[in-house]
């Protein structure tokens, strides 16, 4: 409820609703409902808009739990559940989150419709999002015979639309808007940290928001992407208590930065030990409970009615804003998300990177993007801008605080127009072509300038073999990258180079797009 105080302030949201809303069938009266996708993608909205809009989304949903018999067929369980609901409140989306499992996720108009289905759940709230449903009368007329929501519009294949696509650019956009997260995927991924905010404040008594960032966030997650996110200590600069512009620990002297350092860690430490002792207890369907002490501490754990992965960090304020930005790049011009979602699979799909662990060595998916990302900064006119361009010189009333840190981002960035008008297909094919030639170990790639500069000039140590910096942190984000990795990486972009130019010689049906990936692994 604090946090739904701080967005009833932020007064540009309602018009923001109005403009953009999308209808969902969800019942014969037709009402409607916010797109998720639609969201993190639409360059109209500030992080901040962004932010609020999907938060506020999240809190006047609910997880449910029907207690039936799992032979139940969905379709007849839906219809039998939509009237249910609508004597709570205004249901706006009602839609299974699960083939195999009645679970259920469903969004009301206000967040009084939650707290009335909460109260009317036979065993009450497990958590206050989350409940367990078994009412008289929802056991009747159900047909038991196991099934699952369908589409009767069958669509042509995906393989079959990039066949028939006129350019490798045509086929680039129908792959990143066919292989994608759906909105249904990324609702409810972009759900789960509310789940997670109410464990931790209800049951471990703290007073964290639950921020999502990374690829879910930037609209480039696939139905198999892991969800990242941040508990923090929310808040409007303009409704602060706290009068300080710091925005990272380079604003405080160094004693003062190491002790907050140190603090932060012991006491992220004592949090997620306790938690994960506790959250099997309290949140059904939990499962892979694990402390991971990086140098951002991690609890991980996996959600089994999403089938979603799940990396929880304390005020990671590098995290959180660097997924906005990235997110802001995604949105200043159509081309980067086709861009970047490309070339992330293309080195998934080929072994070419993966989600790194303490004694993996090669590109992780973040350094693919950073790689893409620079590229785009790099080409000349320029597609994106720098990130320093991407923050603001001064704090603003406007600003989010996160923790005690000014996130000064700069929304004016959102204006950006690009003098490059290459095709998303030349930008591909050029930037493998940039990577292939590039000797990685020689140059640091900042991202906060756009520019690539001799590696001894790096505060970096110089035994490493990729070296990306980025803004809000000193670490070497491609440090653990190897040698052999990137060669690996060098050798893949010349082979996919030439099959580009072989298939289209040859008049091949598998061209373009469909000689970079495999689409039973998208």
């Amino acid at each position: 409820m604090q946090l739904f105080k701080i967005w009833k302030q932020n007064v540009k949201y309602i018009t923001i609703l109005k403009r953009y809303v999308t209808t969902l069938h969800a019942s014969s009266a037709g009402p409607v409902t916010i797109d998720p996708l639609e969201v993190l993608t639409n360059s109209n909205f500030s992080y901040q808009d962004l932010f609020f809009t999907l938060h506020h989304q999240a809190q006047k949903s609910m997880f449910l739990h029907v207690d039936v018999d799992p032979a139940t067929d969905q379709q007849c369980l839906a219809d039998a559940l939509h009237p249910f609901c609508s004597k709570m409140g205004n249901v706006l989306y009602l839609k299974p989150v699960s083939n195999s499992l009645n679970y259920f996720l469903v969004e009301f108009s206000t967040a009084e419709g939650v707290l009335n289905l909460s109260n009317a759940c036979t065993e009450g709230s497990l958590n206050l999002h989350m409940a367990k449903l078994s009412p008289s009368g929802m056991k009747q007329n159900l047909i038991k015979k196991k099934g699952v929501l369908s589409n009767s519009n069958r669509k042509i294949s995906l393989q079959q639309k990039l066949r028939d696509a006129a350019t490798m650019s045509e086929q680039m956009n129908v792959y990143y808007e066919n292989a994608r997260s759906s909105s249904d995927d990324v609702r409810k991924k972009l759900f789960l940290p509310t789940l997670l905010q109410d464990f931790f404040n209800f049951r471990m008594k703290t007073k964290f928001t639950a921020v999502p960032f990374g690829t879910v966030m930037m609209g480039l997650g696939t139905e198999q992407s892991d969800i990242d996110l941040s508990l923090t200590r929310l808040s409007l600069a303009k409704n602060s208590k706290l009068n300080s512009t710091i925005t990272t620990l380079h604003d405080l002297p160094t004693k003062s930065a190491e002790a907050y350092v140190s603090l932060h860690r012991s006491g992220t430490h004592s949090l997620f030990s306790a938690a994960s002792a506790e959250i099997g207890k309290h949140f059904p369907g939990v499962s892979g409970v694990t402390n991971h002490d990086a140098v951002v501490p991690i609890l991980k754990l996996h959600f089994a009615p999403f089938s979603s992965d799940v990396d929880i960090s304390l005020e990671n304020k590098v995290g959180m804003q660097t997924g906005w930005i990235f997110n802001m790049y995604v949105r200043i011009d159509k081309r980067v998300a086709p861009f970047l979602f490309l070339l992330r699979q293309w080195t998934k799909h080929n072994g070419l990177s993966q989600h790194g662990g303490t004694l993996y060595y090669g590109l992780t998916p973040f350094m693919v993007t950073c790689l893409g990302l620079f590229y785009l900064m790099r080409v000349q006119p320029a597609v994106i801008p720098p990130m320093i361009n991407m923050l603001t010189p001064r704090a603003t009333p406007d600003d989010l605080i996160l923790g005690k840190f000014h996130t000064k981002i700069n929304n004016n960035v959102l204006n950006f127009k690009s003098e490059n008008y290459s095709s998303v297909e030349e930008l591909f094919r050029n930037c493998l072509e940039y990577y292939r030639l590039l000797e990685f170990n020689e140059f640091e790639l900042c991202l906060a300038t756009g520019t690539a500069k001799n590696v001894m000039q790096s505060v970096f140590h110089a035994s490493a073999d990729l070296h990306i910096k980025i803004p809000l942190s000193n670490m070497n984000v491609g440090k653990n990258c190897s040698y052999q990795s990137l060669k690996k990486f060098q050798k893949s972009a010349e082979t996919l180079i030439r099959r580009f130019e072989s298939r289209k010689r040859h008049k091949h049906n598998e061209w373009g797009v469909l000689a970079a990936v495999t689409l039973e692994k998208s």
